[in-house]
């Protein structure tokens, strides 16, 4: 069975919002960041190796927990 990442977004958006709205608007980056990994791990099984879209979406996921992790750190 092969899942498209259309279909995951179509799964991760909605969850992305209920979180926000749950748990605040500080882990929206969170949110973003996991679910651009997720898209850029499903792109790269779908096709069978990296492509341009799934680096730029690993790309800006590893900046975006590299960015969560510093404001967490600075606590």
């Amino acid at each position: 069975m092969e899942v498209a990442a259309w279909m995951v977004v179509l799964v991760l958006g909605p969850a992305a919002v209920l979180g926000v709205l749950w748990l605040g608007w500080k882990l929206l980056p969170y949110f973003v960041a996991v679910s651009w990994g997720l898209v850029a791990v499903l792109a790269l099984a779908r096709q069978g190796g990296p492509d341009e879209t799934a680096f730029m979406a690993g790309l800006v996921s590893l900046i975006a927990m590299l960015w969560i992790g510093k404001r967490w750190y600075r606590r």
